[in-house]
């Protein structure tokens, strides 16, 4: 989920949802005060994979990431950056146990919401529920954004676009990460970053 706002500005989960829909000040007022902020330490599970999701998260400030592992092998689903939602969706709407963990790499700020208060937001809020589903389709679009990015673009032009969007960012990600989210070897990486770094200083 690459951040496409201005940086350093910090939004909070209301805000958030009220660019994908008609959001009333008294609605998001009330969803803002069924949110907890909290500070999260680097490297803390969320969520694993195999628990049913409780809560549904926006890192206001941080950088988290959403890992499948299988057989003892790590599969980098997405990166999540500020001012992005951080939700096991399949799981924390369908109550099914979710097929990757969170966890965050930074210390993160968190805005959280439990499914008991979000079941209370859906009650007290009549929009709320089309609300969740704009923001899961925008989860799937985003999805099949990277989907399409695996089969039309090269590892280098996905690379080159992670690092256009979240520059100060990506140099703080361990480069096996960023390699399992390309879905290339460390190698290959390492062979991308040389690569772009000729290109730098020649231009110069």
């Amino acid at each position: 989920m690459i951040d496409f706002l201005e940086k350093n500005y910090v939004m909070n989960f209301s805000k958030y949802i009220s660019q994908y829909t008609s959001f009333e000040k008294s609605d998001r007022i009330l969803f803002d005060n069924l949110c907890s902020v909290k500070q999260i330490n680097r490297n803390e599970t969320l969520i694993k994979t195999g628990e049913t999701a409780k809560e549904a998260y926006f890192l206001k400030k941080g950088m988290m990431v959403m890992i499948y592992e299988k057989k003892g092998k790590k599969y980098i689903r997405d990166f999540i950056f500020d001012n992005t939602p951080a939700v096991a969706f399949p799981s924390f709407f369908n109550e099914k146990p979710s097929r990757y963990s969170i966890k965050t790499m930074t210390s993160c700020t968190l805005e959280v919401i439990t499914k008991r208060d979000y079941i209370k937001a859906c009650i007290k809020i009549p929009k709320m529920k089309s609300i969740a589903l704009t923001a899961t389709n925008h989860g799937h679009i985003t999805l099949e954004k990277r989907f399409e990015a695996i089969l039309t673009l090269t590892p280098e032009e996905r690379y080159i676009d992670l690092l256009k969007n979240n520059p100060s960012m990506v140099n703080k990600i361990p480069i096996g990460l960023i390699a399992s989210y390309l879905g290339i070897s460390i190698q290959s990486l390492s062979r991308i970053r040389k690569r772009l770094a000729k290109k730098k200083k020649s231009v110069i």
